[in-house]
């Protein structure tokens, strides 16, 4: 009683010794009985209810019941770096996806069913990212519900070898993009939320699947090359089993407290006409990425590229991504979001009309420098952007419009449009017209964020400038943009540390 009245001013430290008085209370109450995970219930106990069930466990048995008990209910022992989930996810998918058109083919499908399959697949994924989103934002499951679908979506993929006929692989096919699908954007809302006040550190959880991207798609070339297809379904089917058990063992905390909004605000919000060019240009970016990566290596073979070219074009792509993941805190405190954007779509457009101009296919690695500008920043400022424009309830369910719209409906849109001009005017029509369709985008872009864009270029250029917007903040008056500012800038600037 003493400590407490002497710190009655400090609140965490009176809250502290407030707790600690309440658990040695309950160790008085059940004669120290405490054994292996029988911490888990304590605390929700109701008060004079004897049912075994909420009882300490007494034997291993009651134990392991506890902690799976716990597991399902999202309440992990152990702290587990974010990256590890990035590392294991985008390992399983390399297994796998890389050499798709490999499997279906083996499978005895003919190329337009392969092309058709191909362009289907996304069209799933524009629909199962934001379901599987909105159930893990109602039910506050999020590491249940990736876990699950990362199981069920690779057990469906190794149902392949068993099938035969277009029509049963299609089913299969479809069923493991419903399920698979969930898993990008909800990791992503998971890490974000996570961090919270440290979400720029999202970049340097992230780079962690390209590395695991890079590794296993080469390592898994070599396997299939010498031995079967069906060991990349076994990798994935293994690396997804792993990722969900880590999930379940995690203690990273997912729970939004957050009343979900009324469907007019979620509404007013999909209505606003800067809200709709962003998703627009989301679209339009994942259709491009999608052009790259089917028809990139069909014109280098036209060309006369061979394998050593395309191994060294996929490490020149997947190498570039690690720096703008790494870097991408500071790029987005410097330049902001839509400074990102903009510049990833002038890198995209500079890479496509380079491509249509090539002769020599090995020219085409140093523009595979461009993928980390055209796809890294486009992918940390878009995750960002749209975490800052959905309501804390709906953060799920935003990241699986996202992910729709970029590998949903972007990339369903490229492989049609994409085959359709490559096999009708040829590949480099193709990426003349991409280049045009996003050059479009970016005169929409400044048109329409012209005002923050002008105000990242003049904090850029007078940092004194955001201190006036900082003190204007802190005397009560809006603030249209919150801006991050580091504490050296700070201190160059004469701000009192107090006061920031």
């Amino acid at each position: 009683e003493e400590e407490v009245s002497s710190t009655a001013g400090d609140v965490p430290l009176l809250t502290h010794l407030l707790n600690e008085s309440k658990d040695s209370k309950q160790d008085e109450q059940t004669g120290d009985a405490f054994d292996v995970g029988a911490h888990i219930d304590l605390d929700q106990r109701p008060q004079g209810d004897n049912n075994t069930d909420h009882e300490p466990p007494t034997n291993w048995r009651q134990a392991c019941v506890c902690h799976m008990k716990a597991l399902l209910h999202g309440k992990g022992a152990v702290l587990i770096p974010p990256g590890v989930f990035y590392f294991v996810l985008w390992a399983g998918f390399a297994c796998t996806f890389p050499f798709l058109a490999v499997f279906l083919s083996g499978l005895g499908l003919n190329n337009t069913q392969v092309g058709l399959l191909t362009a289907l697949l996304p069209l799933v994924s524009l629909l199962g990212s934001p379901l599987w989103g909105l159930a893990a934002d109602r039910s506050g499951r999020h590491r249940l519900i990736v876990a699950l679908c990362a199981i069920v979506g690779a057990a469906c993929l190794n149902l392949l070898p068993y099938t035969s006929g277009f029509w049963h692989v299609a089913t299969v096919m479809i069923l493991q993009s419903s399920f698979l699908s969930a898993t990008v954007p909800l990791t992503d809302n998971m890490v974000l939320h996570h961090l919270a006040a440290n979400r720029g550190e999202y970049g340097k959880h992230r780079l962690w699947g390209a590395v695991s991207w890079g590794l296993f798609s080469l390592l898994f070339g070599f396997v299939i090359t010498f031995s079967s297809w069906r060991w990349g379904l076994y990798g994935t089917l293994a690396l997804e089993v792993v990722l969900a058990f880590c999930l379940l063992l995690t203690s990273m905390s997912t729970q939004i407290t957050a009343s979900l909004p009324k469907w007019r605000e979620v509404w007013l919000i999909l209505s606003n006409l800067r809200v709709l060019a962003f998703l627009l240009i989301v679209m339009v970016m994942g259709a491009g990425t999608q052009m790259i990566f089917t028809f990139l290596f069909l014109f280098l073979e036209e060309l006369g590229a061979d394998e050593r070219l395309v191994g060294l074009s996929l490490l020149f792509t997947v190498s570039t991504e690690i720096p703008f993941f790494f870097f991408s805190n500071r790029l987005l405190a410097t330049f902001g979001v839509q400074t990102l954007i903009l510049a990833s779509m002038v890198a995209y457009v500079v890479r496509v009309f380079c491509y249509s101009l090539l002769v020599n296919p090995w020219t085409v690695l140093p523009l595979e420098l461009l993928h980390g500008l055209s796809f890294g920043a486009m992918w940390a400022a878009g995750i960002h952007h749209t975490r800052e424009l959905a309501p804390p309830a709906l953060q799920a369910t935003a990241q699986g419009v996202f992910t729709g719209m970029y590998s949903g409906l972007g990339s369903s849109i490229g492989c049609l449009l994409g085959g359709w001009t490559y096999e009708t005017f040829g590949p480099r029509i193709l990426f003349r017209s991409a280049g045009v369709i996003v050059s479009v985008c970016i005169v929409l872009y400044i048109a329409l964020e012209r005002r923050a864009l002008v105000d990242t270029l003049r904090k850029a250029c007078r940092p004194e400038s955001a201190t006036e917007e900082l003190s204007s903040t802190s005397s009560g008056q809006p603030s249209l943009q919150v801006v991050e500012i580091e504490l050296d800038e700070l201190e160059e600037a004469g701000v009192v540390q107090e006061e920031y």
